[in-house]
């Protein structure tokens, strides 16, 4: 099984950043409040505090967040738990866990102002062509680029490395010997959402977390 879970960043307030801040150990929170902008903060508080909701449901204890760290890539791992993925963008965060599946998520915002045209640079030929002919080429944009960056999350390699070195265009996707398999997930019309996942067959499960629910 493989669950995805989201929220929604606007639920919350400063108040309940200073409330839920003392769920998590220092050094999970120091990596929310060395940002500026308080969406910022708030958004890396909520990905960690999912992420310890859901080693509480699973394993019915939290201490195991204590032994979150990081791959030589930067990618979040707790070895003593689930793979999991972690992406926020504007105001929804999502996070995905498994025992059973490599998995990356990510989730990106459709309507901002990101300078998008000159990244499709770094696809491979195919992908470029898709966006050139498509009747929408930012939307096609998007769904590529958040494709790409939940595989390269599943494999921890980070998206300077990898964007140009394999081709969503087709399924599954192979890529550092592994057949990535994609789905999109719905959460809102406003914005792109893709899980990688390595186990075809896995069950997917898709949570609204709310913040009765989480905490």
């Amino acid at each position: 099984m493989i669950h995805v879970w989201y929220c929604y960043l606007n639920d919350f307030d400063e108040n309940y950043f200073e409330q839920y801040a003392k769920l998590l150990p220092i050094s999970r929170l120091n990596e929310a409040l060395k940002f500026f902008y308080f969406k910022d903060r708030m958004s890396r508080l909520m990905a960690r505090l999912l992420i310890r909701k859901a080693i509480i449901d699973t394993h019915g204890r939290s201490d195991l967040i204590n032994d979150w760290e990081f791959s030589v890539d930067k990618k979040p791992i707790i070895k003593t738990w689930m793979n999991f993925s972690i992406s926020h963008s504007n105001d929804i965060v999502v996070v995905t866990f498994s025992e059973c599946s490599k998995i990356g998520i990510d989730i990106e915002y459709t309507s901002s102002e990101l300078e998008w045209k000159s990244i499709p640079d770094y696809f491979v030929e195919e992908e470029r062509e898709l966006i050139n002919v498509s009747k929408n080429p930012k939307s096609r944009f998007f769904e590529i680029w958040t494709k790409k960056e939940s595989i390269l999350k599943g494999d921890g390699i980070g998206i300077l490395k990898g964007l140009d070195k394999f081709n969503t265009s087709s399924s599954p996707v192979k890529f550092n010997d592994v057949d990535w398999y994609l789905k999109q997930i719905y959460i809102n019309k406003d914005y792109e959402c893709f899980l990688a996942y390595s186990n075809y067959d896995s069950d997917i499960k898709i949570k609204n977390i709310s913040k009765v629910k989480l905490f």
